[in-house]
């Protein structure tokens, strides 16, 4: 589904066949002699975009994607967040730090869309936000962005935080969101 690599790691997201989805990491150090696999991470939901993230010497991946909730009145698939905290030596697996399901059953993503069109911004401090394509049909359709942010210092459980939908075009949010001065 996407496929990111960070320094001579090599992170592969597959489509899940049962809203399972297998994040699988791949030693590339010496790709011209060998592919060497480090191990699997099994998730519930699917990951369409992956983002790499550093912060203090670690690397992270920040996952978008989809989760049909198994619990509650609604299963209807909804955007899903998730942040994984990659493996620093080779006998380490990745780890997740931050999941989060968005609260609107009427929100579509378009996370298979251009890497251009998702924006993230991120700051020295371990904090940042991104803002993706999106539209809602409740009780309006509404077309716009949505905002998440996160903070990788968080040890409460608040590392991801849903944000708001700003209806407006996207690539007019787009630009405002990557102006500096704004």
């Amino acid at each position: 589904q996407d496929v990111r690599f960070v320094n001579d790691k090599l992170y592969v997201f597959w489509v899940p066949a049962n809203q399972v989805d297998p994040l699988d990491v791949f030693d590339i150090s010496q790709a011209s002699e060998k592919l060497k696999y480090l191990g699997r991470t099994l998730f519930e939901g699917w990951m369409e975009r992956a983002i790499p993230l550093s912060y203090k010497g670690e690397d992270y991946i920040l996952g978008l994607g989809w989760i049909v909730p198994a619990v509650g009145d609604n299963p209807q698939r909804r955007p899903q967040a998730m942040i994984f905290k990659l493996p620093s030596v080779v006998s380490d697996k990745v780890r997740t730090v931050a999941q989060l399901t968005l609260s609107s059953a009427d929100l579509w993503s378009y996370f298979n869309d251009q890497d251009k069109s998702i924006v993230i911004r991120t700051q020295a401090d371990g904090t940042g936000s991104i803002i993706f394509p999106a539209s809602t049909w409740g009780p309006k359709y509404l077309s716009g962005g949505k905002l998440i942010s996160y903070d990788l210092n968080s040890a409460d459980g608040n590392t991801l935080k849903e944000g708001a939908f700003l209806a407006a075009d996207s690539a007019w949010l787009r630009r405002v969101f990557t102006n500096p001065e704004l």
